[in-house]
């Protein structure tokens, strides 16, 4: 690795009002090379990729640290953060262009003896820095992580005769490391109906397809499951169910489904309470009281013998 010019011996620390963390001074970032800082503004400006500007710290101990952690203005490049140890290989950590943090963990061994702390870019041009600092684990700031709109409405028919399926949504891969929760807002189906999810844990196993059943309704309800298991949200598709438990397949009635939105929220399933504007939340964990359906979208109670919709999910009550 290029040892970065040092301009300054060592970088100005001050420890900010929380013990838990130590900034890294934006007054002065004074190694670096092939780019410039500057401290009124704040702004890093690199004249080619993968040069360096940064901290010279000699040999710190951040034993007690866990993370450094970079907030910046909203940038267009992507940005790597080097942490340099004395008795350690460097570490690396990498955000794309558009996100507005970094975290980089500390070496367990190495955070003993830090060298330097520097950015990179993937090409020339700026980063607007917000602040730097060190931090426990617990007490690292991290950037709130907004919504992902997956779909902003869907006006579906389901066949009729076979299991008819609709995936209005082409091939996403979508990277949902970063949410707990998918949300299905439904404005009404006229049918039974379900979506089916297709997941990828996140001990990288086989895609798994997960299953949230939406019950007849002219009444908005809203559907949230819990994806915190997962790494990577590939597709998701409607299917038609709308059938009685002694019909067969070829008897599944045509369904409309209306849906208002589909996104992904960092939120935990459990944050979602009932609805103040009287729009009903079904939530995918099991709630022992929570209203049971038959498949006509009927509610029916406890001693019901059959198929039912609880919880989002469908099994046979007996």
């Amino acid at each position: 690795m290029k040892k970065l010019f040092t301009l300054v011996a060592a970088a100005f620390l001050a420890v900010s009002a929380n013990a838990a963390q130590l900034d890294l001074s934006l007054e002065e970032l004074g190694s670096g090379w092939e780019s410039s800082y500057d401290a009124t503004t704040k702004t890093i400006t690199y004249d080619a990729a993968w040069v360096g500007r940064g901290w010279w710290l000699d040999a710190v101990d951040y034993s007690t640290y866990d993370n450094v952690v970079v907030d910046f203005e909203t940038q267009e490049l992507g940005v790597q953060l080097v942490i340099e140890y004395n008795n350690a290989d460097p570490s690396k950590t990498w955000v794309d262009a558009g996100k507005t943090q970094i975290i980089a963990p500390l070496d367990a061994v190495g955070k003993s003896s830090v060298k330097q702390i520097y950015i990179q870019s993937s090409k020339a041009g700026t980063v607007v820095l917000k602040r730097a600092y060190v931090a426990t684990a617990d007490d690292v700031e991290k950037e709130a992580v907004k919504d992902y709109t997956l779909s902003a409405g869907d006006n579906l028919t389901l066949a009729a005769g076979g299991y008819g399926w609709n995936c209005p949504q082409s091939w996403l891969a979508k990277d949902i490391t970063d949410y707990n929760t998918i949300v299905f807002e439904v404005a009404s189906a006229s049918g039974v109906c379900k979506a089916s999810v297709q997941v990828v844990p996140n001990d990288g196993g086989d895609a798994v397809n997960e299953e949230v059943f939406f019950i007849v309704s002219n009444e908005p309800q809203t559907y949230a499951f819990d994806i915190s298991g997962y790494k990577t949200l590939n597709q998701f598709a409607y299917q038609n169910c709308n059938k009685l438990e002694e019909e067969e397949e070829g008897d599944i009635k045509e369904t409309a489904l209306v849906i208002t939105k589909v996104y992904l929220t960092a939120k935990l399933r459990s944050e979602f309470p009932d609805n103040p504007t009287g729009i009903s939340v079904v939530k995918a964990d099991f709630q022992q009281n929570a209203p049971m359906y038959n498949l006509a979208g009927q509610r029916v109670d406890a001693q019901f013998k059959g198929v039912v919709i609880q919880n989002g999910r469908k099994f046979m009550n007996k």
